[in-house]
């Protein structure tokens, strides 16, 4: 199973004012990091919803948000100070092989246009047995 989402932060990202403005389903974060004993929060970010696909092709689904949140990143006249991270993450189980992917050139091109870079993680799903 694949999940496809777009992050968007920066310095000058207002990550609460953006999720008030956009018509996109999202939602705030904040990313942290243990310094020592400590936790520290380090920025906010908004998200876009997870879009989940069965059948493999994650690629197809990170098209329309990246062409969404392209519209609404210059409605909401946000420059170039935003950093624009299209994730898809491929969850991959005990017994499943984890496959490639392929970026089609209109997503390629999706992805320059919003200036947005691409991050691909394979995540191993833990599956715990109830002992009892």
């Amino acid at each position: 199973m694949y999940k496809a989402y777009i992050r968007i932060y920066g310095a000058e990202f207002n990550a609460e004012g953006f999720a008030g403005f956009t018509h996109l389903e999202g939602k705030v974060g904040v990313t942290k990091e243990l310094v020592g004993n400590e936790v520290i929060t380090k920025k906010s970010y908004w998200r876009t919803k997870e879009v989940h696909s069965e059948q493999g092709h994650a690629e197809s689904d990170l098209l329309p948000l990246l062409e969404a949140v392209n519209l609404e990143l210059h409605r909401a006249k946000i420059g170039s100070a935003v950093r624009v991270l299209a994730h898809i993450v491929q969850d991959v189980g005990k017994h499943d092989v984890a496959r490639g992917l392929y970026l089609s050139k209109p997503v390629v091109a999706a992805l320059a246009r919003v200036g947005a870079e691409f991050d691909f993680d394979i995540s191993r799903i833990c599956e715990f047995k109830n002992e009892s």
